[in-house]
């Protein structure tokens, strides 16, 4: 509660912070609550995870000063800001992931060496974090098998074996030319793109671009069914600079573009115009 009168405050539509100043606060303070403990509690019931999307939505709506009538899915994609059900599909991808590089934590035996029936034997309850991240990872098509194994060795590894240094990026890189940054450019975006080096492990957090192309490719599937949305129609694309276009204008600008873009047409063009009304108080209203 703190927490919400304190992002209302911030977000005043007259003399408020920006939407980007405003959307770092809302993940910081609030949504960085939700994320905790998810690969715990995110095998639970449905209905049971979606007590926690009212506190999600109200953060976006302050945020975009949006109306309750506003539509759920038009937030997400004016804010550039998943579903909790997206995030928790992300964060347990991550968590899994490391997992499978730490062979000697007591979990990684429970995931990776029983039997996946072991964790949807029970047809009443919800696939747990380990059935769900698997199917999710065979729509990814991401390689356990190239994830290497993060184990601190005792002495480190640098006085026992000499470390060999590839400079093949230093190679292609000829000083003081936009040829050679460009080359590099290039070999540094293919490495990320790529699921495995020339059959080499590879860390586990150099697959975190493609959990981030797998889990937006879903989001945008579900936009894409959103047909008869009005924003849709504006920002077909999740992810386009036209969230952009009213930063930098002033909190009522970014308000009124943003309830222009959801629909709201009226409520934008009179804060576009700068109009106000007398309340029944005497006092001016916006």
């Amino acid at each position: 509660m703190l927490k919400g009168n304190l992002l209302r405050i911030v977000g005043h539509t007259d003399r408020g912070a920006d939407r980007a100043i405003f959307l770092k606060l809302y993940r910081t303070l609030v949504r960085s609550k939700l994320d905790y403990g998810s690969v715990v509690y995110g095998s639970a019931k449905k209905h049971v995870l979606r007590a926690l999307d009212p506190i999600h939505h109200q953060g976006l709506r302050i945020a975009l000063r949006a109306f309750r009538t506003s539509p759920i899915k038009s937030l997400y994609a004016e804010a550039v800001e998943p579903s909790l059900e997206h995030r928790r599909i992300k964060l347990a991808f991550n968590y899994v992931l490391k997992l499978k590089s730490l062979p000697r934590t007591p979990c990684h035996d429970v995931v990776f060496e029983a039997p996946l029936s072991d964790f949807s034997a029970d047809t009443k309850s919800e696939p747990n974090l380990v059935a769900n991240t698997f199917e999710h990872n065979k729509n990814a098509k991401i390689n356990l098998n190239t994830i290497d194994n993060l184990i601190v060795q005792c002495p480190p590894p640098w006085e026992e074996h000499r470390i060999n240094v590839d400079i093949s990026l230093t190679e292609q890189k000829k000083e003081n030319t936009i040829e050679g940054n460009e080359n590099v450019d290039k070999l540094a975006k293919a490495a990320l793109n790529r699921a495995s080096c020339s059959g080499k492990l590879i860390c586990w957090s150099d697959l975190k671009p493609k959990i981030n192309a797998y889990i937006n490719s879903v989001w945008q599937k579900n936009w894409d069914a959103e047909g008869a949305n009005k924003l849709h129609e504006v920002l077909p694309n999740l992810g386009e600079d036209l969230h952009r276009r009213g930063e930098g204008a002033g909190r009522k600008r970014e308000t009124a573009m943003c309830r222009l873009r959801v629909g709201h047409t009226m409520s934008g063009i009179f804060l576009l115009n700068a109009q106000t009304f007398k309340t029944p108080g005497g006092n001016t209203s916006v």
